[in-house]
Order: structure tokens, then C-alpha cells, then sequence
């Protein structure tokens, strides 16, 4: 009897262990990243994100960005008396000196600290350098002065907000980069400066007992393997921050390379939850299905955890529909193999009555095909919210060859559709349209289970996502004759035709019908009473249809500059 009961106990042991280690969850890294300086709003996030599993956060963007306009924002700062040393600094873009700004961010670090969640603020380098450090136009990273500055200037922040876990390091989206030739002036090759910089920084927190995390991202694959090829010399405990995908957050490009290819480093993704691949911040965007291909993703690489861009710029962040997604983001990350549907269907039941859920569900689920289909164009990046450069030709123009998937992927078939979105033969053409006919038939899909969902809402519950549908039928509706107008020129510009003549002509006069719909203002300029800059758009395809040689010559000169300059407009 007493082997017997042995036997069932060694059979049994590892079922149940096993069935422990399915229990657990797969991320040990669980983050919010703020943006938002909205003081209310964010102390409404930090209450709440023990709830959605969250165990630290990042402050950025607004809320922390330049370290040295920081230092200066003081309760009794001015900002039009700056203290003596901030008139040495190199200032361009990002330094601005705001009263109370450090009392503000210790303030929400305090809710954080109390609720046992750590922070991290993220910094950017070169940002903010003394002019005396600035040769030629150039930061010398070899002037003996440089690094001893900078020492002191951390220790002046960590002395500001000692509480902070760390830093996240970032190289790209600062005044001066230490991966462009054209920004630093140094014998050293690129990786071996982003490896000092990078371990200056480590070294720095490691006295005070807090972490370094470096952020990979880079618009270029040789930037990318340069940070590689630092990160391998680099200490272990530095914990490596990636992208989901390479270049920007966009849906259709390529993973980041380097997920899971760090060494021994940890290492989490970094995934935008707000509308970033969204048309606008209005209209319903779950993008549910693509943050559980992301957890899938990390899960499959053995990545640490994940952190998630938690934006607030709506009136209640968290009765808002956008809120889908952090809900979905902590669902995925406790078990990624959950389908999208229950995901949906839970989050549904939480906010309307049992008996629309379904309907809700099924509505909302369709929004991440419509917003990725409806920006994107056969997958492509041309524009960003809805409008907001459709009078800016030389954008949208570059944007193939700026935001090129092949440059990542080497792939021919890629590299043959960039061509054709230049190039447009009629078959191209008839699935560019196709895509938006597509993307128009998904969203009155949607507004019919609204219809549906409406027999157990009330009007009040149901209003914001009719709302959010009828934004984005507005959007798909002219995003479909921009579609028409923009490539029927393109393939005039290839080869006069009355037929593609004609087709400009038709979607640039249904652009304006839509437009002046009654009462539809999205996107209005009180200044011009037009939305969108439709007009602006209007008045480039008269003039290069009209124009064609000179046209084509302009054409030329653009694609020249975007294969020049990296990432057109944005350097």
C-alpha cells in the first residue's frame, strides 16, 4: 500500500508543478509609460494601475523631457529670468522652464512610491549642451570637460528626485545624436560612443543603486546594428527597452531585430496603447489583436515584460473607449493565449449591460482593421492622423521611400510594391481602392451592431461609440478619394490620360461634397472654415496635373532629398 501511495506521489508532483508554472505569469515587467503633464489625470492612472497588473512606470515625453529645463523648473522658477547656466545651453527645441515642474513629478512619484510601483525617468543625450562643448556645429565627445559635466548633472537630478529607479536611456530624438556623423565629432567608430555614453550612465546609477534601461531605437538598420554591436560590450544588468517594431510604431512593419537577441540582458517592448497607428485620437481604436501578437511575440523570445505608452489626452481616460486597450494589455500579458474575442467580450460586459456585449464586442473589434487599413495604404505609411499633412505633398510624397519596409526586410516583393506606390498600374490602383471600399463596409458593419447593442443601452451609455463611427466613416469616406485622387495623378504623371484625368477630377469634387456635409466639422480650421486642409490638397493636384513637367521635376527633387537626408523631415 505504501509503495502504491509513493507511486501516486511522484506521478502526481510533477502535474501539479507543471500545472503551476501555466499558472504563472509569463512577464516579470508589467510598465505604463505617461506622456501626459495632466496632474489629475495622472493620479488618476496611478491608482488604478495596480489593477491592471502594472509594477512600473516610466515618466516622458511632456511630462519629462528636457533634464536641465527640469533642474531650472522650480517652484519659484520664472521662466523669463532662466538662471545664469541655462544661457550657456544649447537649446533648440525641448527645454522650457516650467514653476513647480519638479514639485509636480515628485508629487506623482510619491503616489507611485506609496503604492509600491517604482519610476523611471527617461532622459535623452545629447540634449541640452553647453555651447562650450559644441565644436563646428558638433558635440565633441572628446572635450575633457564633457563627461564631468554631465556627471553633475545627474547627480543634480537624482539629487531632485532621489526616489526615481532609474534612467531610460535614449539616443535618437535628441538635439545632437551620437550615431550621426553630422551631430558628434569623435575619432571613436559609432558603436564604441554609444557604448561610453551608455555606460557612463550605468556606472553613474549603479553607485546609487538604481538601473540603467537603453532604449534600441533607430529610423536605419546600420543604426540599429551599431547599438547592437554596443550592447554586446555593454554590462548584463543594463535592461534593453525595444520597439515592437522597427522605424516608428506602425502595424505592418517588420518586428524589431533584436528582440531577444541582447545576450543575457533583460529585455521588454515597448508598445504604444494610445492612437499612435490610429487615424486620430477620436473614433473607437481597439487594438487588441495587436497587442496580444505583441505579448505572443515577447513571450516567444523570452523577454522579460513589456511597457505600454498609457496616454490620457481624453476628457475621462478611463470611461473612454480607448481604455480597451490598457484592459487588453493587462489581460495579454498575464496570459497571451487568450483570443481576442473573450479579451473584448470581458472588457464589454465591464461597461454596457450583459446583453449588448456581444454586439459592442463585434463592433469594437472591427476598429483596428478599419483605423490600420484606413491610415495604412496597402500597408503603407503615408500620412498621419487623418489629414493633418494632406497639404503637404513633400511628406507623404517621401514617406515610401522615408519609411521604406524594404531598407529591413530585403525582401524583392517589398521592394516591387514601394516601386508600384510610385508607379501605379491599374491593378495596384484597383487594390488601393479596394482596401478603403473595404474599410467603409467595416464600419457601417459596426454601426449596425450598434443598432443592435442599442435595444439594451440607453441612448446616454450608447452616444460616445456612435460617435466614435461616425468619425471614422467620415475618415474613410474621404480617406477613399484621397486614395482615388493622389494615385489617379500618380499614374497621369507616368502616363497621360483623360481617364485618369477624369478619376482626379471626380474624387477631388467628392472630397469637397463630403466635406461640407451638414454638420460635420471634424477637422475644421476656424481660420479657413475647411477641414482637413482639403483645400491644400485640392490645389496641389490641380496645379501638378496641370503642370506635369515641372511636376515630375519637383518629384525628382523630393525623392532626391529623402535618399539623402535620413528619414526626410524628421532629422
Amino acid at each position: 500500500m505504501k509503495r502504491i501511495l509513493l507511486f501516486l506521489a511522484l506521478l502526481l508532483f510533477p502535474v501539479g508543478h507543471s500545472l503551476r508554472a501555466a499558472d504563472a505569469p509569463p512577464f516579470a515587467m508589467n510598465g505604463w509609460q505617461f506622456h501626459d503633464y495632466d496632474i489629475p489625470k495622472l493620479e488618476e492612472a496611478v491608482n488604478r494601475a495596480p489593477d491592471y497588473g502594472v509594477n512600473f512606470f516610466i515618466f516622458s515625453h511632456n511630462f519629462f523631457r528636457s533634464v536641465e529645463g527640469f533642474l531650472a523648473s522650480t517652484d519659484d522658477a520664472d521662466p523669463k529670468n532662466p538662471p545664469a547656466w541655462a544661457k550657456d545651453l544649447h537649446t533648440p527645441e525641448y527645454f522650457h522652464i516650467i514653476p513647480h515642474w519638479q514639485s509636480d513629478l515628485r508629487h506623482i512619484g510619491d503616489l507611485a512610491k506609496a503604492k509600491g510601483i517604482p519610476y523611471y525617468l527617461w532622459v535623452h543625450e545629447f540634449d541640452d549642451v553647453p555651447n562650450r562643448f559644441l565644436k563646428n556645429g558638433k558635440v565633441d565627445l572628446d572635450d575633457p570637460g564633457l563627461f564631468p559635466y554631465l556627471e553633475q548633472r545627474y547627480e543634480r537630478l537624482l539629487k531632485a528626485v532621489p526616489d526615481t529607479a532609474g534612467f531610460v536611456l535614449t539616443l535618437h530624438e535628441s538635439d545632437f545624436k551620437v550615431f550621426r556623423e553630422g551631430d558628434v565629432s569623435s575619432p571613436d567608430d559609432v558603436p564604441t560612443r554609444i557604448y561610453r555614453v551608455t555606460l557612463f550612465l550605468h556606472d553613474l546609477l549603479k553607485r546609487h543603486n538604481k538601473q540603467l534601461i537603453l532604449r534600441n531605437f533607430f529610423y536605419e538598420p546600420a543604426e540599429m546594428e551599431y547599438c547592437k554591436q554596443a550592447i554586446a560590450r555593454l554590462p548584463d544588468d543594463i535592461i534593453i527597452m525595444s520597439k515592437d517594431t522597427t522605424h516608428e510604431f506602425q502595424p505592418f512593419y517588420p518586428w524589431d531585430p533584436l528582440h531577444g537577441d541582447v545576450g543575457k540582458k533583460r529585455q521588454i517592448i515597448e508598445i504604444d496603447l494610445g492612437t499612435e497607428k490610429a487615424w486620430d485620437n477620436r473614433g473607437a481604436y481597439a487594438q487588441t489583436d495587436y497587442i496580444r501578437r505583441v505579448a505572443l511575440r515577447a513571450r516567444e523570445k523570452g523577454l522579460t515584460g513589456l511597457v505600454g505608452r498609457a496616454r490620457l489626452p481624453w476628457d475621462h481616460p478611463f470611461q473612454d473607449s480607448h481604455e480597451v486597450n490598457l484592459y487588453a494589455f493587462s489581460r495579454f500579458l498575464k496570459n497571451p493565449d487568450l483570443s481576442v474575442e473573450t479579451v473584448l467580450t470581458d472588457w464589454a460586459k465591464q461597461h454596457y449591460p450583459a446583453e449588448a456585449a456581444p454586439y459592442i464586442a463585434s463592433a469594437v473589434n472591427r476598429s483596428e482593421f478599419i483605423n490600420h487599413h484606413g491610415r495604412w495604404h496597402l500597408e503603407y505609411w503615408f500620412t498621419k492622423s487623418i489629414g493633418t499633412e494632406w497639404a503637404n505633398y513633400n511628406y507623404y510624397f517621401s514617406r515610401v521611400v522615408a519609411r521604406s519596409r524594404y531598407k529591413w526586410t530585403q525582401n524583392p516583393a517589398d521592394k516591387e510594391l514601394e516601386e508600384k506606390l510610385y508607379h501605379p498600374d491599374e491593378e495596384t490602383f484597383r487594390k488601393l481602392v479596394a482596401e478603403k471600399d473595404e474599410v467603409i463596409a467595416q464600419v457601417r458593419a459596426s454601426q449596425a451592431d450598434l443598432r443592435q447593442a442599442a435595444r439594451y443601452c440607453t441612448a446616454e451609455q450608447l452616444a460616445p461609440l456612435e460617435e466614435d463611427f461616425r468619425f471614422l466613416l467620415d475618415a474613410a469616406l474621404l480617406q477613399r478619394e484621397w486614395i482615388r485622387a493622389y494615385f489617379a495623378q500618380r499614374m497621369f504623371m507616368d502616363k497621360p490620360s483623360d481617364e485618369s484625368r477624369l478619376i482626379v477630377d471626380d474624387a477631388l469634387k467628392k472630397m469637397e461634397q463630403i466635406e461640407r456635409t451638414p454638420g460635420v466639422t471634424y477637422g475644421l480650421d476656424p481660420n479657413t472654415g475647411r477641414r482637413y486642409h482639403i483645400d491644400g490638397f485640392t490645389l496641389e493636384m490641380h496645379w501638378r496635373m496641370a503642370n506635369r513637367s515641372r511636376a515630375l521635376a519637383e518629384d525628382a527633387r523630393i525623392l532626391q532629398d529623402a535618399r539623402t537626408v535620413v528619414d526626410y523631415g524628421l532629422r
